[in-house]
């Protein structure tokens, strides 16, 4: 077997002793395999195969997986760099430098609350998911730095001009109130940044990211199979464990990236009355194809939805409205 790569990797614990360990990918005869090598309780070496075939890319897919899951476990590389880096990007960017000093010095956990609450009932009052108004990590920095004018708003990385204009009132008459020991512009904050923790919390959220964008390609790959193999939603959720809404943004996301799900649409419109779905049609053409809501009340008597299942409504008319999509989309192309 010949050794082709080799990367030793530490990971601290709390006695401060380290636990070191190895990855290496070999090859004999054209049969690859990726290994990680850790010590066990007993002290002896463990090892765990990631991988042993023929395929490169799948070989680089399985180290790319594993490595990120080590990292985000806390193993660090002794030296080098798994992922690739470049130029000024190496260092970090000051944004970057801003989300981790609000991590590592958090602070206000009132104020966090206050601001969680808002953004819920922001989030419910203007129908869009919460992370689009504000993540967890943009309203600890609110709490870390306080801003108190639209100015000091927009440094906070994520508040763009128009996030700043729909939401600086609600967010200000918050942190307003509040004393601060700090003050904007934030360039203080790469004085106090210690180096070699913000590498290792760069490289651990690099993997975090890395783990994270496999995970949504093998999700992908999954679905786009089992739907060519005729699953329906129900045989999804089977397959994947993830809810049925879930499923119907992966499949919404799915049609947008151009794949062809008409014969998952057509499984699951089987069990729709052909007077219901003339009904939901019609009520796309006169409302449009943003909200549901306006569609279910006109495809539905109110009768009618007191003795069905709602949820399920909403995923029949979820799949009528790709169907609809495509239709505007080809006649705005022949147009």
């Amino acid at each position: 077997m010949n050794v082709v790569f080799m990367h030793s990797l530490e990971k601290s614990t709390a006695d401060t002793a380290a636990i070191s360990a190895q990855v290496s990918i070999a090859e004999e005869h054209g049969r690859w395999q990726v290994c990680w090598s850790e010590p066990g309780r007993d002290g002896k070496n463990r090892m765990d195969f990631w991988y042993e075939g023929d395929k490169w890319e799948e070989l680089m897919n399985a180290f790319r997986w594993g490595i990120s899951n080590k990292i985000a476990e806390g193993f660090m590389p002794l030296f080098g760099e798994f992922f690739n880096e470049s130029g000024s990007s190496r260092a970090g960017s000051f944004s970057e430098m801003l989300q981790y000093y609000a991590e590592a010095e958090p602070a206000n956990p009132e104020l966090f609350d206050k601001l969680a609450e808002w953004r819920k009932k922001a989030s419910m009052k203007d129908k869009k998911p919460p992370f689009l108004l504000a993540t967890n990590r943009e309203l600890k920095m609110i709490c870390r730095y306080l801003p108190q004018s639209l100015e000091e708003l927009k440094q906070i990385p994520g508040f763009g001009p128009a996030k700043v204009n729909a939401y600086a009132d609600e967010i200000l008459a918050l942190t307003q109130p509040l004393n601060r020991q700090t003050d904007f512009p934030l360039d203080w904050v790469a004085g106090l940044v210690e180096p070699r923790e913000f590498s290792v919390w760069r490289r651990r959220q690099q993997a975090l990211r890395s783990k994270a964008e496999l995970e949504k390609q093998g999700i992908k790959k999954m679905l786009l199979q089992r739907i060519a193999e005729g699953a329906n939603l129900s045989r999804l959720q089977e397959a994947s464990g993830l809810p049925r809404r879930t499923l119907l943004q992966w499949v919404e996301q799915l049609d947008r990236e151009g794949y062809d799900m008409e014969p998952l649409i057509e499984l699951e419109l089987r069990d729709m009355p052909e007077e219901k779905l003339s009904a939901a049609w019609k009520a796309f053409e006169n409302e449009g194809e943003q909200y549901l809501k306006p569609v279910l009340m006109q495809s539905f008597s109110e009768q009618e939805l007191a003795s069905r299942d709602i949820n399920r409504c909403y995923e029949w008319l979820r799949f009528l409205r790709i169907r609809y999509r495509k239709r505007e989309q080809t006649k705005q192309q022949a147009s």
